[in-house]
């Protein structure tokens, strides 16, 4: 409508006077003067805010977890670490394990794990990922009877974020988990374990 009354205004320019035909620019400039309402919004075609789970970003996973396996024996853990995401969606993890062991032989247990996640899928505030990986779990005292005290725990599964706040999910899930020695001290003294591993805590981004 501006533009309309500023065009109505202006005096009628004669043919021969070419030079003094209004630059269409320039009343585009004014009228965004004029009506603010008119001016384009620059932050519309800005860079999307970068969220969860991208490349560069680091977080804290502090989580419980318990096994039990299909033969006797129960292990619960406390896990705690730090995870960087080295791709979108990828990150690579770096955990603390600490807790005890309940088989034929009950005893505490601590050891370390490097785990991968993957986010293959997220939805509002939801995310569903897939994880695996391995380390070394030490016992004070034997977990099954003539089995080793060091022994090594490959882990894979999958499991569920919930995003609460800015800087804290929740996050639970699944694993399969097997502990064995590699043969390491001998064949007799590898005694394996397997069972699965459920487990739930908070994982803090910054």
């Amino acid at each position: 409508m501006t533009v309309v009354l500023l065009l109505v205004s202006t005096p009628v320019m004669t043919v021969a006077d070419a030079s003094q035909v209004p630059d269409l620019a320039a009343l585009v400039a004014l009228t965004s003067l004029v009506d603010p309402a008119l001016e384009v919004d620059a932050t519309a075609t800005s860079a999307p805010t970068a969220g969860r789970y991208t490349a560069g970003t680091w977080e804290v996973p502090v989580y419980g977890s318990a096994t039990i396996g299909s033969d006797p024996g129960e292990i619960y853990l406390a896990h705690a670490g730090v995870s960087y995401y080295f791709r979108d969606q990828i990150s690579v993890s770096l955990e603390a394990v600490g807790g005890t062991t309940i088989g034929d032989n009950t005893g505490t247990a601590t050891g370390l794990d490097v785990l991968w996640r993957w986010h293959f899928l997220q939805h509002g505030r939801w995310s569903l990922f897939a994880e695996g990986g391995a380390g070394f779990l030490y016992t004070s005292r034997s977990f099954k009877s003539k089995a080793t005290h060091f022994n090594f725990s490959p882990q894979v599964g999958a499991g569920a974020r919930l995003q609460i706040s800015d800087t804290l999910d929740l996050m639970g899930g699944v694993r399969w988990h097997h502990i064995s020695n590699a043969d390491i001290d001998g064949r007799p003294r590898n005694i394996g374990f397997d069972g699965p591993m459920l487990y739930g805590g908070a994982v803090i981004a910054f």
